[in-house]
């Protein structure tokens, strides 16, 4: 029988033991490559492509993929925007060119990429190609208004996709601060409130997940916001012209009566022509940090040729000038944002893109 005074040390021993085997049992991990990899669909996120690495390679800890993907432990707290694009095993983010063009497909990044300086694309394309993890860029833009980009999902895309692939993953255009509602199906989509230090795909959060209910109207508002925020996804990065956007926006402001000072800092006709409308309603439904913008009061600095603009400013601005139809709008925007060199972007296809649905899973 061992006296107490060896207790202590051989505590000591046995944690110094299982530390040292913990760290080799990490390097090994590390180094070892990936045997499975998922065919990335055209529509899917990057944390999506991540989540089903992860799962096709049976490991049941999310720090081994994350130090496979990402050489850290904590690479599953992005959802939005991945730590560093040239360590993911794929050849498209091998370049600086293609690693920008791989964010603005697969990220939300094709939302904000359209309305960056190029100072803020170069700091940004830097970012993306480093091969060490970035801090998150909050991809640049101006202001205090900070979006949130929680995980959601449509259920009838959901079950489309099991049915089409053998497994649910992350749409991009599901992920946009603006869209709460599926294109497709019509449908309000379910979140989830918080972020997970875990791979999931939509199939591991229906437990979790909450819905907003949507009435005639708010489900209209919906259907705009995102056939908008997937008008600017299809741009594929082009740089959206922000004094043309401003002054479109200004002169139909003008057409419907409401008086319009781009001089000021704030003007409070504005705000109560805005608190008027469908889209101040419907964001009163949304999310606190989304609810915040039902007052209005960001409108002027919209319009104010002397500030950068934010492009979820921009499209909730652009969903309250009392278009008589999506389309119409949609084509606006394009004229506005892009002129002529975007004309065949203004309808609105089906978000499911199908050219690389009949792939099977590729190996390495």
């Amino acid at each position: 029988m061992r006296r107490r005074g060896h207790l202590v040390p051989d505590l000591i021993c046995f944690f110094m033991h299982h530390a040292v085997w913990y760290k080799l049992c990490s390097q090994h991990t590390q180094n070892r490559s990936l045997t499975f990899l998922p065919w990335i669909e055209d529509d899917e996120t990057a944390y999506s492509f991540c989540s089903t690495t992860h799962r096709l390679s049976g490991s049941a800890n999310g720090e081994t993929t994350s130090l496979n993907l990402f050489g850290i432990r904590s690479g599953a707290w992005r959802h939005a925007q991945p730590h560093s694009l040239p360590r993911l095993p794929l050849p498209e983010t091998d370049t600086p060119e293609g690693a920008f063009r791989w964010a603005a497909r697969h990220t939300v990044a094709g939302l904000y990429i359209p309305f960056m300086t190029p100072s803020a694309r170069h700091v940004a394309t830097a970012a993306w190609t480093a091969r060490e993890p970035t801090r998150s860029l909050n991809y640049r833009m101006p202001g205090s208004f900070w979006p949130q980009h929680p995980l959601k999902w449509c259920p009838d895309c959901v079950s489309e996709d099991i049915a089409r692939l053998g497994r649910p993953y992350w749409h991009v255009s599901h992920q946009l601060p603006t869209t709460w509602l599926c294109v497709q199906h019509r449908r309000a989509l379910f979140w989830v409130p918080t972020r997970y230090m875990r791979w999931l795909l939509p199939t591991d959060v229906l437990c979790r997940a909450k819905r907003r209910s949507l009435g005639d109207d708010c489900a209209q508002l919906g259907n705009l916001l995102a056939s908008l925020g997937h008008v600017v996804l299809s741009s594929d990065g082009a740089a959206v012209d922000l004094s043309l956007a401003q002054s479109r926006a200004a002169e139909r402001l003008l057409k419907l009566g409401v008086r319009c000072l781009s001089s000021v800092v704030r003007d409070a006709s504005l705000d109560e022509w805005f608190r008027t409308t469908e889209t101040s309603k419907f964001l009163n439904a949304c999310p606190a940090w989304l609810s915040n913008l039902a007052q209005g009061t960001w409108i002027s600095q919209c319009l104010d040729p002397s500030r950068k603009l934010h492009p979820v400013l921009f499209l909730v601005l652009w969903s309250s000038l009392q278009w008589r139809s999506s389309e119409l709008a949609c084509a606006a925007l394009v004229d506005a944002a892009w002129g002529n060199r975007l004309a065949s972007r203004a309808q609105t296809p089906a978000i499911h893109a199908t050219t690389r649905s009949t792939r099977p899973l590729c190996t390495t």
